[in-house]
């Protein structure tokens, strides 16, 4: 069985508009459109809904209707929304859900400067000898 998005029912294997989910939903998109973030059109909407639910919600094309869903908000509202989430995103710098991996210069070869000192601790000998260990690759060391 499928999830049924916010603001449907199914009567009598039909899906239909839930009218108190349907009149949330049209806050949810008006507030948003006009205030500042999702927690706050939650609010203004009367739901429990959480953050990241409200945000998928937002951009869900469902609510616009199609063969399945029936139409609960207009496309100018919805282009609205969409457009106020695209400038939030770049307005801080978020084109994606994943940032750039960084590739670190991860050094492959090694050399050991001659032994210049002894000590009697084994422990400190040891770490003596680490801070001789030096990478060959130049340009791991910028």
């Amino acid at each position: 069985m499928t999830h049924i998005p916010f603001g449907y029912i199914i009567e009598n294997g039909h899906i239909k508009i839930n009218p108190v989910q349907a009149r949330q939903l049209k806050v949810l998109f008006e507030s948003y459109r006009d205030h500042q973030g999702l927690s706050r059109a939650g609010k203004d909407a009367g739901t429990t809904l959480t953050h990241s639910r409200i945000a998928h919600i937002l951009a869900d094309q469902r609510y616009l209707g199609d063969d399945i869903y029936p139409a609960i908000i207009d496309q100018q509202l919805f282009d609205a929304v969409q457009d106020k989430r695209r400038t939030l995103k770049e307005k801080h710098h978020m084109t994606g859900w994943r940032k750039e991996k960084h590739t670190p210069n991860i050094p492959t070869v090694f050399h050991i400067r001659p032994e210049q000192e002894h000590f009697e601790n084994i422990r400190e000998h040891v770490q003596y000898i680490y801070t001789l260990i030096e990478s060959e690759d130049e340009s791991c060391h910028k």
